[in-house]
């Protein structure tokens, strides 16, 4: 597996969205793109890049939320309970669909929303402190086999891309 192919797709959700009745009203006040990620990140950005286009084409404001917590089980929560309307969006990723084969939830990932668009792309990369002593990554595997449990990895949250990707290169 080239992990350096791996991309993440962020989509928004929105309960109901492809079935909401007041369609020839649609948006009859503002819209809401809840961010499961704090200020200032990639997520929040994409939210904010996106707003003022879509609140231009909508003839209506369009509000950025973020409600970081919980790997983002707090927003998508919150989305969830949201009048199915198509007033409430969630800006979510790659960990929305796996969320719910990892945590208990409140909330069906798949069944409870629908996709409306997906926004953007990004490759994983892997870098490394300029310190350690691998340059490519069969150097890397050779490093952690002869240092096993020595070496550490970060990634963007539970479920995300980056995690899963982490633990399918962990594995091989």
């Amino acid at each position: 597996m080239n992990i350096a192919t791996l991309t993440v797709v962020v989509t928004l959700y929105g309960p109901g969205a492809a079935r909401s009745q007041a369609a020839a009203e649609y948006p009859s006040r503002p819209v809401t793109i809840i961010v499961p990620a704090p200020p200032g990140g990639l997520a929040d950005g994409l939210a904010r890049a996106l707003a003022a286009p879509l609140a231009k084409a909508l003839k209506q404001a369009v509000v950025v939320d973020n409600k970081p917590g919980a790997a983002g089980v707090l927003a998508t929560g919150f989305v969830a309970k949201a009048a199915p309307d198509g007033h409430t969006l969630l800006l979510s990723g790659d960990a929305h669909p796996v969320s719910g084969m990892l945590y208990k939830l409140p909330y069906d990932p798949i069944k409870d929303f629908v996709a409306v668009a997906p926004l953007a792309t990004w490759p994983l990369v892997l870098i490394a402190a300029p310190g350690l002593d691998a340059r490519t990554v069969p150097e890397l595997v050779t490093l952690a086999k002869a240092k096993p449990g020595r070496l550490t990895v970060a990634s963007t949250g539970t479920g995300s891309s980056s995690q899963l990707a982490a633990e399918v290169f962990k594995a091989t």
